[in-house]
């Protein structure tokens, strides 16, 4: 009995170590808004209303487009997951996992602005409410 639990242990603390996320549910379950191909990723510290936080600038290309086209914030307090694999499992992620080359899922809420900075010229701002990264 002892050699069985010390196995089990070992291999728990090997999966651990090797980053084994348990699959999480992403709360918003509907169809996103779109999808899109990551062009750039910017971090940023701001200040607003709530005090100092983290965002990332997504530049996405939206379909059909052919270059960036739109801009996705994410606020470090957006749900954000990671889907590997043709199974559809994600589990949970940060915002700071996004790099160039992604294909993004986006969920966003109402207010969309145009002439944001952090927008490619012309293109429209968008606030996600959840985004998983496919790769």
């Amino acid at each position: 009995m002892y050699r069985l639990v010390s196995i089990v242990c070992i291999l728990a603390s090997f999966a651990c170590a090797r980053g084994v996320d348990p699959v999480a549910t992403p709360p918003i379950t509907t169809t996103p808004d779109f999808e899109a191909t990551v062009m750039q990723v910017a971090r940023e510290t701001v200040i607003g209303s709530a005090g100092q936080h983290t965002q990332v600038g997504v530049w996405v290309l939206i379909p059909p487009g052919t270059s960036a086209n739109a801009v996705v914030i994410v606020s470090d307090a957006t749900p954000v997951f990671l889907q590997r694999g043709s199974n559809g499992a994600v589990v949970s992620a940060k915002a700071d996992a996004l790099v160039t080359g992604d294909h993004v899922k986006v969920w966003h809420d109402a207010n969309t602005s145009f002439g944001a900075a952090e927008a490619p010229p012309g293109s429209p701002e968008y606030s996600a409410s959840q985004l998983i990264i496919v790769r």
